[in-house]
C-alpha cells in the first residue's frame, strides 16, 4: 500500500507533488534563506573569531559556509513542508467499490472531474524514455513512464519517474519506448505511425500531464492491467 490517502473503498492519490508552485518557492526561500543568514551572523562570527584567534577580518568565508548549510536545511524543510500544506489542486482516486479511476481538478477554468469506468474498454496508449538530463525530479538514466487513458470522451495522461531497476518490472512491459530520431529511419510504416501516436501523447503529456509518485503509479498500473496491450 502507498502513502495516499485511503479508506476502505477508495485510494487517493495525490498528483503533481512537486508542482510548478513549489519548484519556484523553494529557489526564492534559499536565497532569502541564505542572505538572511549571512546578515545575521556575519557580526557574531566576526567578533567570535576576533575574540578567539586575536585577528580581525577573514571571517566572511565562514560566514558565507554557515548562511549555505542553513539555506540548504531551509530548502529540504521548505520542501517537506510546503508539500503538505500547498497540494497541486489535482488528485487521482481508485474506488475499487465500483470499478472507478477518478482524475479531479480543482484548477480554476477546469474541468472538476473525468471518471473512468474500469469495468468498460478503456483505450490505453502506454510510453517511456530514459532521462537524459538530470533534474530534482528524476536523475539521469532514470525512466518516464507514461500511459494515456482514452474513453468516450474523456482523456488523461497520467506518469511518473522511475529508476532502471523498476522501469524492468513486467507491470512496464507494455510501455513502448520513444525511438531515438536517429533510428526513425530503419522504422516499418507501421511503426512509424505508432511512434507519431506516442510523441504527440508525449507533448500533450509535457503541457498537462498529471504526475504521480512512483508506487501510487504502480497502483494505477495494476489496476489497469486488463486493459494494457503486453503484445
Amino acid at each position: 500500500m502507498s502513502q495516499a490517502e485511503s479508506t476502505a473503498a477508495v485510494r487517493v492519490f495525490p498528483v503533481d507533488v512537486e508542482h510548478m508552485g513549489i519548484r519556484l518557492a523553494l529557489p526564492i526561500m534559499m536565497v532569502v534563506g541564505f542572505v538572511g543568514l549571512f546578515a545575521i551572523f556575519s557580526q557574531p562570527i566576526d567578533d567570535f573569531v576576533t575574540l578567539t584567534a586575536g585577528t580581525i577580518g577573514g571571517t566572511a568565508i565562514v560566514t558565507f559556509a554557515v548562511a549555505l548549510v542553513g539555506a540548504l536545511l531551509i530548502g529540504a524543510l521548505g520542501d517537506r513542508l510546503l508539500k503538505r500544506v500547498w497540494p497541486s489542486g489535482r488528485t487521482v482516486a481508485l474506488a475499487d467499490s465500483n470499478g472507478t479511476l477518478t482524475l479531479r481538478d480543482g484548477r480554476r477554468g477546469h474541468r472538476a472531474a473525468i471518471t473512468f469506468d474500469l469495468n468498460a474498454r478503456i483505450n490505453v496508449l502506454s510510453w517511456r524514455f530514459t532521462v537524459r538530463r538530470s533534474s530534482p525530479r528524476a536523475a539521469h538514466g532514470w525512466h518516464m513512464v507514461a500511459c494515456q487513458l482514452t474513453q468516450d470522451e474523456h482523456q488523461v495522461i497520467l506518469y511518473t519517474f522511475v529508476p532502471p531497476k523498476v522501469a524492468t518490472e513486467s507491470r512496464y512491459v507494455a510501455f513502448h519506448p520513444l525511438a531515438d530520431p536517429r533510428d526513425k529511419a530503419q522504422l516499418t510504416l507501421r511503426e512509424t505511425a505508432e511512434q507519431r501516436r506516442l510523441l504527440a501523447a508525449e507533448t500533450t503529456r509535457g503541457e498537462d500531464g498529471a504526475e504521480l509518485r512512483p508506487a501510487d503509479f504502480a497502483e494505477i498500473v495494476a489496476a489497469l492491467a486488463s486493459h494494457l496491450d503486453t503484445k
